[in-house]
């Protein structure tokens, strides 16, 4: 699989040896974004990207460490895998039972940097009502991180009981039906949205934010585009998250600017 390694193969070697793990992972920008970062910041090392199925998560994680890794990020389907495997959460972890990020070291210690890396380019936006479409990892981070900065949330997911369990462990509502109206931010939070867009119900004022990401703007944002609406791309939550996993295991605050020309991404954040 190409941009993909065997974590099986893996042995020892030199510098800060890092890698992201999922099932499909070859389409990840974190390997160039990482790359970049250690360039920047003058350290030797490597960020590589395994293909990681669910059942295979502990052995991959107990081969890293063996040869040397100093930590991980976890994406979909491994998130709450990345959790159970810790020996010790951060708070959001806690609360939520999703981890991104595994820092290596005596003890394995997990992290959610998803919160944090998703809010960064809300922050100057005035609360109102934000639609989460899904339920999976990094739909939980997006409510949870809404809902703490006082956002009205809505989830709505094909699957109405995981929406319903969602809704109920942060506080939010569950829809049955899908409606856009209302909504002040609208986030996709599916690896595609394979779901009906009503933009004639989408208020002229709303914002559309694709967690999902490519290596340029995604088919459901350039129809937002296209319709004069206001848009984030998935791509800055990836290097929002990823600058605090790597200070996590690095120490070292990384150039962010570095980081989002390595993904195609070429001006500030935020609106």
């Amino acid at each position: 699989m190409p941009g993909t390694f065997d974590w099986r193969q893996e042995r020892e070697g030199a510098g800060v040896r890092l890698a992201v793990l999922g099932h499909p992972i070859a389409h990840s920008l974190s390997p160039a974004m990482h790359a970049a970062a250690l360039k920047a910041a003058n350290i030797e090392g490597e960020y590589k990207a395994f293909d990681v199925v669910p059942e295979e998560f502990d052995a991959c994680i107990a081969h890293l460490r063996g040869m040397g890794y100093r930590g991980v990020n976890a994406t979909a389907p491994l998130k709450t895998a990345c959790a159970e495997a810790a020996d010790a959460l951060d708070e959001t972890v806690l609360l939520l039972g999703a981890a991104n990020t595994l820092i290596f070291g005596g003890q394995v210690r997990a992290a959610n940097t998803d919160v944090e890396g998703f809010l960064a380019p809300l922050k100057s936006l005035a609360k109102g009502s934000a639609l989460v479409i899904g339920a999976g990892g990094a739909a939980s981070a997006a409510c949870f991180g809404l809902k703490r900065e006082g956002w009205k949330v809505q989830i709505w997911n094909r699957t109405f009981k995981r929406a319903e369990q969602l809704a109920e462990r942060i506080g939010a509502w569950a829809m049955k039906t899908l409606s856009f109206s209302g909504a002040d931010l609208i986030v996709n939070a599916t690896p595609v949205a394979s779901f009906e867009m009503n933009w004639e119900a989408v208020r002229t004022s709303a914002i559309v934010y694709d967690l999902a990401y490519g290596a340029g703007p995604t088919k459901l944002l350039m129809e937002a585009a296209e319709r004069g609406l206001r848009t984030i791309d998935g791509r800055e939550m990836l290097v929002e998250q990823g600058a605090r996993a790597f200070e996590l295991w690095t120490g070292v605050w990384p150039d962010v600017g570095a980081m989002r020309e390595a993904v195609g991404l070429r001006y500030s954040a935020g609106l």
